[in-house]
């Protein structure tokens, strides 16, 4: 189904309270990069992603506005 799935900002950017670690616990991996989970950047599609292989916002995604 269709659906808004959370996105997290990368581990180590300024809204990351946890700095650089990569062996955080609340960090993980996100493709090719780390996330971190105690960081929410927003709803994404679960489904469609940009041309650069990136996830789409939910607000971006046409099929997740009409579903």
């Amino acid at each position: 189904m269709h659906k808004p799935i959370p996105f997290y900002a990368e581990a180590g950017t300024s809204g990351c309270p946890h700095g650089t670690d990569g062996d955080h616990p609340r960090h993980a991996p996100g493709g090719e990069i780390w996330i971190c989970l105690d960081t929410p950047a927003g709803d994404g599609c679960d489904t469609h992603t940009d041309d650069y292989g990136y996830g789409v916002l939910w607000a971006d995604c046409l099929d997740g506005a009409e579903s």
